[in-house]
C-alpha cells in the first residue's frame, strides 16, 4: 500500500476515534471500526519508521483493537529508537483505554474488572513510563521544548507509578528548559502544568513561570 494510501486509512481511524469520544462512546459504526482496525493492523506490520509505528499504534489502541503479539513484539524492539512525541501518541492511545475501563484516575492499581487487556495496557505504560524517565535523566540528551511537553503530558496520561525521584527528575528538566531555551513559550510550559494537574502538582515550575511573566 503507498503512502498515501496508508496516510488516508490514519486519518479515517482519527476522525473515527475523534467522533467516538465527542459524542462520550456512544457513537461507533461498528463496520467501519473493524474495516479500519483491520487495515491499520495490516499497515503496522509493515510500518518501520518509528513515528508512523507509533501512529499506528496509538491509533489501533484508541479504537479498542487487539494488538496481535507480532506487532508487541515490534514495539519492545523499537521502543528505545523512539522519540518523546512517538512516546506520547502511544500514551494517548493507552489513556483512552483507561478511561474505557474506568481507571483513568487510578492507573494500575483498580483491577476490580480485571481482563486480558489490563495486562498488556500495564505492560505498555510501564514500557513507555521507563522509556520516559530514561529520556529525562539521560545527562546527554538535551531535550527541546516540544518534546519536554511531551514527556510531560505522559505522566497525566499513562497515571504509572510516580515516586518521589520521578517528580524531582520531571520538574528538574522543566525548570532547566525554561532557563536555557529563550524560545520556550511561557503558554507551553502554562498547558504542561495543566495537562500535569491534578495528578500532579509542580509549585517550582509555577513560581518560575509567574517570575518570568513579571519580567515581560
Amino acid at each position: 500500500m503507498d503512502d498515501n494510501k496508508v496516510n488516508e486509512i490514519k486519518n479515517l481511524g482519527f476522525g473515527l476515534a475523534r467522533m467516538a469520544n465527542i459524542n462520550n462512546g456512544f457513537y461507533n459504526n461498528e463496520k467501519a471500526k473493524q474495516r479500519i482496525i483491520q487495515l491499520l493492523t495490516q499497515n503496522i506490520r509493515n510500518s518501520y519508521n518509528n513515528w508512523d509505528f507509533a501512529e499506528h499504534l496509538g491509533l489501533l489502541l484508541s479504537l479498542e483493537a487487539e494488538i496481535p503479539d507480532d506487532v508487541i513484539e515490534k514495539f519492545y524492539c523499537l521502543l528505545p529508537q523512539f522519540n518523546a512525541l512517538s512516546l506520547m501518541e502511544i500514551s494517548i492511545g493507552v489513556n483512552g483505554c483507561l478511561r474505557r475501563q474506568n481507571r483513568a484516575r487510578h492507573g494500575l492499581k483498580n483491577r476490580s474488572k480485571q481482563d486480558s487487556s489490563y495486562v498488556l495496557l500495564d505492560e505498555i505504560s510501564l514500557a513507555v513510563m521507563k522509556a520516559t524517565l530514561s529520556m529525562i535523566s539521560d545527562p546527554y540528551k538535551q531535550l527541546k521544548p516540544d518534546e519536554i511537553s511531551a514527556l510531560f503530558r505522559n505522566y497525566s496520561t499513562l497515571n504509572a507509578p510516580f515516586d518521589e525521584s520521578h517528580y524531582r527528575l520531571v520538574s528538574d528538566a522543566v525548570l532547566k528548559a525554561l532557563t536555557d531555551f529563550e524560545n520556550f513559550h511561557l503558554q507551553n510550559v502554562g498547558a504542561m502544568l495543566i495537562l500535569g494537574t491534578p495528578l500532579l502538582e509542580f509549585p517550582e515550575v509555577a513560581d518560575k513561570l509567574l517570575d518570568q511573566v513579571y519580567d515581560i
